[in-house]
């Protein structure tokens, strides 16, 4: 899998990333200091498929995902077989 990286100094725990992830990967504990939120953000990176949801979602900009690969899927319909009907 690739590397998801948080940076707390950027976060502000608002949970956002957590209601995003689809594999529940994420975990935020969070507490109110003054006006600001502060929290401490889990990433279970044996659960996460480096969607980048979080990434896409988060308004401060404090998680990215880094994948192993990029790039684009060609699907060529032709030589799908259909028997499962999945493509």
């Amino acid at each position: 899998m690739g590397d998801v990286v948080w940076d707390e100094k950027q976060c502000d725990a608002c949970q956002v990333c957590v209601e995003a992830c689809p594999e529940e990967a994420i975990t935020v504990e969070r507490a109110v200091e003054s006006a600001k939120l502060s929290g401490k953000v889990e990433i279970l990176e044996e659960n996460c498929c480096t969607c980048t949801w979080c990434e896409i979602n988060c308004p401060a900009e404090a998680i990215t995902v880094e994948k192993i690969f990029e790039g684009d899927i060609e699907f060529n319909a032709d030589k799908c077989c259909r028997v499962f009907h999945l493509c």
